[in-house]
């Protein structure tokens, strides 16, 4: 029935794209950039299709092809649902621009329409212990629900059935007042009906047969042929890419669910048996029929294995490729550069990675946004891409490696970026540095793979770069301080045995009482003492084995929490990550393992600012299932970076940190206060908690308290203590752990 039921749709939008032409641009306006900011409205009882879900958030099948539609555009649209007839007046009065309805001709007065993407049914609905009806006619005298502006109303008008109609607001009224008994009968969209009468637990069913199919488009005010075309537009690329075919089978289940009672289950059976019947007798009059119908369904079905392998190719690509640049994504790249390196190491071949840093990268964000950095580092990509042999990744912030075979190949490199890159924007030119680690050099060292080689490139790039010149070769000499190394080789003997956790207690503002606790890394080295952890975690993040780091903190906070239930039941711990290991396969998987016997939220990451803008689509996913773990995030360090607010709506977070260079002179400093005050009030209208760091003296604190921050921390609360002085701290209001 899927296949029957998508190609159908598939085929109706193919005769209707063909509509999809230029027309005058009305009072509707894009951006200056040429984007749209399209808000679409809806219903917020009309499930499976479309309601608001116990998030209080838009949720459903229309409201991920809407996403669908516009994932890979500048476009921004925002849903609201609400009741049915408010959504269509606030599209009439040019509050909205757009929402999913059953064209008709009384709306064709008001309304431009898509091409459909999907076909409805209306039904009666009855009470389960009533009288049953089957048919329209079979409602002559009886009081019938209806949805105010719906199309059942509208098209009951055709037809003199002489019914009482009452009128209600949405849909599950409709059902509601049914079961109530303030209406003999409900008239509302099958799928729906059924889906309000599961979820809700109603004793209601539908009696008789579906009747009025009809199809399903997106509606524009009449004239508002930007927004129109658009929307045809990105309906139909969502058929050519594919991405239609995925919304739809995540809502496979709920949208070809059709319940039925008994005694009507049983009348289609009984035309299910007649029919058999009359096919045996007309048998073989069928046979040919049925021989064409079978090789239509092959075709079909040997349709769909060639757009599913298409699929899996696709699936394989973003596996392995950033989407940006077409260029190996960082794990991909140390995959096949081990595997190189590995062959170099027993041919004694020489074997050169070279790092890349676009000086100006941040400036040009800085300037001329987002965007204009990113066609910049495009251009980039395809040069490397020229360059036989070679295997080339984009590191993010402005960043790539590539890995030649010879000298020769980067004195061509070299010279390929002296000459114009052919920017969009004439009056930039990228200003790139080059760091150059030889393996050749290298090999009578028995631990090499392709991260040091890597950390070594990108050592020589930044060492380049503070030089101001435009390229160095890697040698120790350059090594920022000799301990680094050391630290990093003792690190790879005895792993994370050498580590300990300190806490750092939050306190919440409106209580008084300590309610999160941050954990903080240190490292009892036997030689150096206790290393602070700005030391050694770039280090670790630069070499790869950062996320080990991440999983055994982990897990000590939660041994931690067990060995403490008394004291940190209602404690929520704070744990440092990084886009190393959002971007981590297995990472979600170790989560969900460790957390299983936690109470939800007793765990939030936080994740630094910077890497959240850069890594902000891989990043969504992974966020969006450690909600589903009941393991909130949060943004650390805010106000650092280069971005707003603004991207936060598109991620599962829950709470943002603000950076302590914004705190330490909160009261000295104007500007930050207003910084920080219109930072917390717009945090707190996206339904975010705000935390302050770095808060050393009660002045501050009562500031903060007067902007109505959720949270402190800092030595005005307590300094980083080690895990038996934190436990003295918790449990014990603040204020008097002060006074003791």
């Amino acid at each position: 029935m899927r296949v029957f039921s998508n190609l159908r749709n598939f085929v109706l939008l193919c005769l209707l794209y063909s509509n999809v032409s230029a027309s005058p641009e009305n009072d509707y306006e894009a951006n200056p950039d040429g984007t749209l900011h399209i808000t679409f409205v809806g219903s917020q009882f009309y499930p499976p299709l479309e309601w608001t879900n116990s998030n209080n958030k838009p949720d459903g099948f229309i409201t991920d092809l809407r996403y669908a539609m516009f994932e890979n555009t500048n476009d921004q649209i925002e849903t609201r649902l609400m009741k049915w007839e408010d959504a269509i007046n606030s599209v009439l009065d040019g509050s909205a621009d757009a929402m999913a309805m059953i064209p008709s001709e009384e709306r064709l007065e008001f309304f431009d329409f898509t091409q459909p993407f999907y076909y409805v049914s209306h039904g009666i609905f009855v009470n389960s212990e009533g009288t049953k009806y089957e048919r329209l006619i079979d409602l002559k005298g009886r009081k019938v629900a209806m949805v105010k502006s719906a199309f059942a109303l509208s098209n009951i008008d055709k037809f003199d059935y002489d019914i009482q109609i009452v009128p209600v607001d949405t849909e599950l009224e409709c059902l509601l007042v049914v079961e109530e008994k303030v209406a003999d009968v409900c008239i509302e969209v099958t799928l729906s009906s059924n889906a309000l009468i599961e979820d809700n637990n109603l004793n209601l069913e539908m009696s008789g047969p579906s009747f009025w199919p009809q199809p399903y488009v997106f509606g524009v005010k009449k004239g508002n042929e930007l927004v129109l075309n658009k929307l045809k537009t990105q309906l139909a690329k969502t058929y050519v890419d594919g991405s239609y075919h995925d919304v739809y089978e995540k809502w496979e289940d709920r949208l070809e669910t059709n319940s039925q009672n008994f005694w009507t289950s049983m009348q289609h059976l009984s035309w299910l048996v007649l029919g058999l019947s009359v096919a045996i007798c007309f048998f073989l009059l069928a046979n040919r029929f049925l021989r064409k119908k079978i090789a239509e369904k092959t075709s079909e079905l040997e349709e769909e294995l060639a757009n599913s392998r298409l699929l899996q190719e696709q699936n394989t690509y973003n596996y392995n490729y950033d989407h940006t640049t077409d260029l190996l994504n960082r794990r991909a790249f140390f995959e096949v550069l081990d595997c190189r390196l590995n062959r170099h190491l027993k041919e004694k071949e020489p074997l050169y990675v070279v790092a890349i840093r676009l000086t100006n990268f941040v400036s040009v964000i800085s300037v001329f946004g987002y965007n204009s950095a990113m066609d910049i580092a495009v251009n980039v990509s395809n040069k490397l891409k020229q360059f036989d042999k070679s295997i080339a990744s984009y590191f993010g912030s402005g960043v790539f490696v590539i890995s030649l075979y010879s000298k020769q190949a980067i004195d061509e490199l070299v010279q390929t970026f002296s000459n114009y890159l052919d920017s969009n924007y004439e009056q930039i030119e990228p200003l790139p540095v080059f760091g150059v680690s030889d393996l050749d050099e290298q090999l009578e060292s028995k631990v090499m793979d392709s991260s040091e080689l890597v950390r070594r490139a990108i050592t020589a790039m930044s060492y380049a770069e503070q030089k101001r010149v435009n390229l160095f070769c890697y040698s120790k000499e350059i090594e920022p301080d000799s301990r680094n190394i050391k630290l990093l080789n003792d690190y790879q003997k005895v792993g994370c045995q050498q580590f300990l956790l300190h806490y750092q207690p939050q306190v919440d503002i409106n209580s008084g009482v300590i309610t999160h606790v941050e954990a903080l890394i240190r490292w009892e080295h036997p030689k150096y003492g206790m290393v602070p952890p700005y030391l050694f975690i770039p280090l670790l993040e630069e070499s790869g084995n950062i996320t080990a780091v991440t999983r055994w903190v982990l897990q000590e906070v939660i041994l931690f929490i067990n060995a403490s239930k008394s004291t940190a039941d209602n404690i929520t711990f704070s744990i440092n990550i990084t886009t190393r290991d959002l971007v981590d396969e297995n990472f979600v998987s170790f989560v969900k393992d460790a957390v299983k016997d936690l109470r939800p939220n007793s765990i939030i990451f936080e994740v630094t600012e910077t890497e959240l803008v850069e890594e902000t689509d891989k990043a969504k996913k992974v966020m969006e299932e450690l909600e589903e773990l009941g393991v909130s995030c949060a943004v650390d360090d805010y106000g650092t970076g280069y971005s707003s607010l603004s991207y936060l709506h598109e991620l599962s977070v829950n709470e943002i940190k603000l950076d302590r260079s914004l705190i330490l002179n909160l009261n000295q400093n104007d500007r930050a206060l207003k910084i920080v005050d219109s930072t917390i009030k717009l945090a707190h209208a996206l339904g975010l908690k705000v935390v302050a760091e770095g808060v050393e003296d009660m002045d501050i604190y009562e500031t903060l308290a007067l902007l109505k921050c959720d949270r402190i921390q800092g030595y005005l609360i307590s300094k980083p203590v080690p895990e038996h002085e934190i436990k003295k701290l918790l449990g014990v209001a603040w204020q008097e752990e002060m006074v003791s």
